[in-house]
C-alpha cells in the first residue's frame, strides 16, 4: 500500500496504525477504535489533523468508509473546542454527504452540550429541519437540569431567528426540478403537474400545463395533484382552494416564501389531504379587515410558510364530520416549521368554530414562531357540541403575546384535549384589564402540559389557569417572571386549578409570583419533585375550598413566606421527603383537617434569615427550628 506522507508533523504512528488495520482486515468501527483508543491519539493537541490524516489514508484502503461515523465516534473522545474546529472542517469539505453537515455536526455539538455552537453550523433547509428537530429529542428525552432548559430554550429561539432570516433572504427557493424529485424519486407522474406563472404564456410546454393566474391553476386541480406557484405577488379578494378527490393529495408549492405571497382570503375545503409549503400569506391590511384563511374540511398541513397578520383573526378551524361518507369529513390543520408574525394588529392566530353535528377537529402546530400578537388561539365562551377535539402545540415559541391558548367552554365536559409540548411562552401585556395565560381553559376533558416554559414580563398573570377539567398534567416546566420586575404588588399566579377531578404537578419550577400553586376544589392533586421558589405561598388551598386527597412529595419550598397553606378543608394530606429553606411558616393546615401525614420533611434557614427573624418584634419563631428537624403540622 502506498502511503503519503504528511508534512509539518510527524505523525508515522498514524501510518503504523493504517498498516495494522490493512494487515488484520479490520472492520470500521474497530479500525476508529484502534485509532483512538492510541496513547499518541490521546496526548496529541492536534487531533483535527491526526483525523484528516487518518480519513486520506483510510480512504485509499476502502473508498465506501462512512466519513459521518468517524467524526461521531471521535465525538466522544474531542473537547467542545476540539469538536468546534472538526465541525468546521466537515462544513468546508465537499467530500461529505450533506446527511453529515445537516445531522451529525448538530447532533455532536448537543451530546457535549455546545449550545452556543449549535446554531452556528445550521446553514441550509435541511439542517434547520433536522436542528429543530434534535434540538427538540435532547430537550425532551434527556433528564436535564432547569438551567440546561432555559439553556436549550435561548438556543431554540436564536435559532428561530436565524431560519426567519433564512426565509426572508429566499435561500428556501425550489425548482420544478426540486419539487418533482422530492414528491416523486422514482420519477414524476405524467401530467397532474401545472404551473402558474403570471409572467408567462399559456400552454403546455415539457409535459407541464402552464396558466397565468392562481385561480386558473385551483380549478384544474381540485382531484389533486402538484400545483406549482412561480415566485409573483397574487392578490384577490378570494381564493377557494376546492379538493374533491379522496385518494390523491393536492400539494400548492410555492418557488419561495420570500417572493411567492398570496394576499387575500383563502378557503379550503377538502375530501382528502392538501398541502401547502413555501408561501408567504398575508393576511388583511388592517386590525378591521375580515380577510381570513378557512378550513372547512379535510387534512390540511402548511410547511415552510410566512404568515403576515393584519387581521382580528387569522385562521378559523371548522371541525367536520366523524361520518367520513359525508361531504364533510374530519378537519385536521397541521402546521410545521412555519412563521406567524401578528405585527402588532393581529387578535388571535386561531379560533376553532363549532362546526356543526358530531364537530371533529384536530389542530397540531409543530415547530412554529408565534410573535407579537395578542393570543395564539382562543376558542370564545359559548356552548360547543363538539365530538373529538385535540388541540396540540409541540415545540413552540411564543413571543410578545399576552395570551397563549385560550378555550372557554359553556358547557360541561365538551369533548377538547389540549397538549402543550416544549413550548415556550414569553408573555407581555397589552390590555392592563384583561388576564394573561399561556393555557387557560374551561369545561374540557384534559389538560397537558410538558417541558414547557412561561416568562412574565409583567406582574398580573396565571400561566395555567384549569377550570372544570376532568384531568390535568404539567411535568419537567418552568414559570417565572422577570426578575427586574418589582414585584411587590404581583398577583401572578404560576397554576390556578378550579374544580379539577385529578391533577398531577411533577418536577416543575415556579419561582417569583404570588402564588406557585392553588388549588380550589380538587378532588386530587398530587405534587412530586417541583421547587418552588421566591414567592408568597408556595402551595395554597383557600379557606373556601376543600380538597379530597393532597399528597407533595420530594419538593422544594424555598424564600417563601408560605410553604404549604391549606386553609381549606383537606380529607387526607400526606407530606413526605420534601425540604424547606428560608420560609417563614413552613406548613399551615385547617384544624378541621384532620388525617394529615407529615413525615422525612426537613427545614432550614440560612444565618441572615435567622437573625432577621430573631430580630423582628413580635414574630412567632416556633416554626423556626435547628437544620433537618422533623416539621409539624400547625393550625391555621
Amino acid at each position: 500500500i502506498c502511503l503519503i506522507h504528511f508534512y509539518k508533523r510527524d505523525m508515522d504512528w498514524v501510518e503504523k496504525i493504517i498498516e495494522t488495520i490493512a494487515a488484520k482486515n479490520q472492520d470500521f468501527y474497530s479500525n476508529l477504535k484502534t485509532l483512538v483508543s492510541s496513547q499518541n491519539f490521546t496526548k496529541s493537541e492536534s487531533k483535527v489533523e491526526v483525523m484528516r490524516l487518518y480519513l486520506n489514508l483510510m480512504q485509499k484502503l476502502n473508498a465506501e468508509n462512512d466519513l459521518g461515523s468517524v467524526y461521531q465516534t471521535l465525538s466522544e473522545k474531542a473537547n467542545d473546542c476540539q469538536l468546534l474546529e472538526l465541525s468546521e472542517i466537515i462544513q468546508k469539505d465537499d467530500s461529505f454527504e450533506n446527511d453529515c453537515s445537516s445531522k451529525l455536526i448538530p447532533q455532536m455539538l448537543l451530546e457535549n452540550q455546545a449550545l452556543k455552537q449549535f446554531s452556528t453550523v445550521i446553514k441550509d433547509l435541511e439542517s434547520y429541519s433536522s436542528g429543530f428537530n434534535l434540538l427538540h429529542d435532547y430537550t425532551v428525552k434527556n433528564d436535564l437540569s432547569f438551567d440546561q432548559k432555559q439553556d436549550c430554550d435561548v438556543t431554540r429561539n436564536e435559532l428561530f431567528l436565524s431560519y426567519l432570516d433564512f426565509l426572508d433572504d429566499g435561500k428556501n427557493s425550489m425548482t420544478v426540478d426540486d419539487v418533482l424529485k422530492k414528491n416523486f424519486p422514482h420519477g414524476a407522474p405524467l401530467g397532474g403537474v401545472i404551473i402558474v406563472d403570471p409572467n408567462g404564456e399559456k400552454g403546455v410546454r415539457s409535459g407541464f400545463l402552464y396558466v397565468t393566474s392562481l385561480e386558473a391553476g385551483l380549478q384544474m386541480c381540485k382531484n389533486g395533484g402538484i400545483l406549482y406557484l412561480k415566485s409573483y405577488e397574487y392578490k384577490a379578494e378570494n381564493f377557494d382552494v376546492i379538493h374533491k378527490n379522496s385518494s390523491k393529495t393536492l400539494r400548492i408549492i410555492g418557488e419561495d416564501c420570500s417572493n411567492c405571497s398570496i394576499s387575500g382570503a383563502l378557503r379550503i375545503q377538502s375530501m382528502g389531504e392538501v398541502t401547502i409549503q413555501n408561501i408567504k400569506f398575508e393576511i388583511g391590511d388592517s386590525p378591521e379587515s375580515v380577510e381570513a384563511i378557512n378550513v372547512f374540511s379535510g387534512k390540511v398541513s402548511f410547511e415552510r410558510c410566512i404568515f403576515e397578520c393584519f387581521v382580528n383573526t387569522a385562521f378559523y378551524v371548522h371541525p367536520g364530520s366523524q361520518n367520513k361518507t359525508l361531504t364533510s369529513p374530519q378537519t385536521k390543520l397541521s402546521m410545521k416549521e412555519c412563521i406567524l408574525e401578528g405585527l402588532g394588529s393581529c387578535q388571535r392566530f386561531f379560533a376553532i368554530e363549532e362546526g356543526g353535528g358530531n364537530g371533529d377537529l384536530c389542530l397540531y402546530i409543530d415547530t412554529c414562531y408565534f410573535n407579537e400578537a395578542y393570543s395564539g388561539l382562543t376558542v370564545q365562551k359559548k356552548p360547543y357540541t363538539w365530538h373529538n377535539v385535540r388541540v396540540t402545540f409541540s415545540n413552540c415559541y411564543f413571543n410578545d403575546l399576552q395570551d397563549g391558548v385560550r378555550i372557554d367552554c359553556d358547557n360541561s365536559n365538551t369533548a377538547c384535549d389540549i397538549y402543550n409540548i416544549n413550548c415556550y411562552f414569553n408573555l407581555c401585556l397589552y390590555d392592563e384589564d384583561e388576564p394573561s395565560n399561556a393555557v387557560s381553559c374551561s369545561n374540557i376533558k384534559s389538560i397537558n402540559a410538558s417541558h414547557c416554559t412561561v416568562q412574565y414580563n409583567h406582574t398580573q398573570g396565571t400561566a395555567v389557569h384549569a377550570n372544570c377539567v376532568n384531568n390535568m398534567n404539567i411535568s419537567n416546566s418552568i414559570v417565572d417572571t422577570d426578575e427586574s420586575l418589582d414585584k411587590k404588588l404581583s398577583t401572578t399566579t404560576c397554576v390556578f386549578l378550579q374544580n379539577v377531578d385529578s391533577a398531577n404537578i411533577v418536577k416543575c419550577k415556579f419561582s417569583n409570583s404570588r402564588l406557585c400553586l392553588a388549588s380550589c376544589g380538587c378532588n386530587i392533586l398530587i405534587v412530586e419533585g417541583c421547587q418552588f421558589m421566591e414567592s408568597s405561598v408556595g402551595l395554597h388551598i383557600p379557606q373556601t375550598s376543600c380538597i379530597y386527597d393532597l399528597k407533595v412529595n420530594d419538593s422544594t419550598f424555598e424564600s417563601c413566606f408560605d410553604g404549604i397553606l391549606c386553609e381549606g378543608i383537606a380529607e387526607k394530606i400526606d407530606i413526605s421527603s420534601s425540604c424547606f429553606v428560608d420560609v417563614l411558616n413552613s406548613i399551615s393546615t385547617n384544624k378541621k383537617s384532620a388525617n394529615c401525614a407529615i413525615e422525612k420533611c426537613a427545614k432550614s434557614q440560612s444565618e441572615n434569615v435567622a437573625a432577621a427573624l430573631l430580630s423582628s418584634e413580635g414574630l412567632d419563631n416556633g416554626d423556626n427550628e435547628n437544620c433537618d428537624s422533623e416539621i409539624v403540622s400547625a393550625p391555621v
